[in-house]
């Protein structure tokens, strides 16, 4: 068995057949800057919720495509 941890993680992968979780935790000021920036127009608030929902919905989305694989 190997001693590196991501070794061990995408073994444990293979033998399960289970894909790996995605844990997202988004901070607003941390999101790209074109994230923030389509939605700054609108209200803060608003703004926020909309720009984190945009980055999140498209990260699901990469990875639920890339699992499939």
């Amino acid at each position: 068995m190997s001693e590196l941890f991501c070794d061990r993680l995408l073994d444990a992968i293979d033998d399960s057949h289970a894909p790996i979780c995605v844990g997202i935790d988004p901070v607003l000021e941390s999101l790209p800057d074109a994230v923030r920036e389509k939605f700054q127009s609108r209200d803060e608030s608003e703004a926020a919720i909309d720009a984190i929902f945009d980055f999140t919905t498209k990260i699901l989305k990469i990875v639920a495509s890339t699992s499939r694989s």
